[in-house]
């Protein structure tokens, strides 16, 4: 009788060439599926430290902030007025004929999207580097 239960399976799956090839296939499943359910456990602790919101730039981690600055303003202008238009700033694509005349709430809005857009506005800091 051999030593180790390794080697009598071994020497059992040597004569079921079907049963040694189900059992190198079931051993390969068993591993992706373990690797998607830690990626899974994964989701799901980033979802509950989280809570589930999408953070805004001033939450954002400095060096996160200054990425999304340095990648705004490398985005080819073509680009910039898709996304503009897809978050919602399609209707002021033309300028308003007095700005004095609008509420503040769209005056607001016009400046930031002159800002965005990128048309002789700087960006103000950004809000990890400003000091109080």
């Amino acid at each position: 009788m051999e030593s180790s239960a390794f080697s009598r399976v071994r020497s059992l799956l040597r004569y079921a060439r079907p049963a040694q090839v189900t059992a190198i296939l079931c051993g390969v499943a068993t591993a992706l599926l373990y690797a998607l359910l830690v990626l899974l456990l994964a989701l799901f602790v980033d979802l509950l430290v989280s809570r589930g919101r999408i953070p805004n730039f001033a939450q954002l981690p400095v060096h996160e902030q200054q990425a999304v600055v340095r990648d705004w303003e490398a985005m080819p202008p073509e680009d910039k007025s898709r996304a503009l238009q897809h978050v919602g700033f399609g209707d002021l694509q033309t300028p308003p004929e007095k700005m004095e005349a609008l509420p503040a709430d769209q005056q607001a809005r016009w400046r930031l999207f002159q800002v965005l857009k990128g048309e002789g506005f700087d960006f103000p800091p950004v809000p990890g580097n400003a000091s109080a």
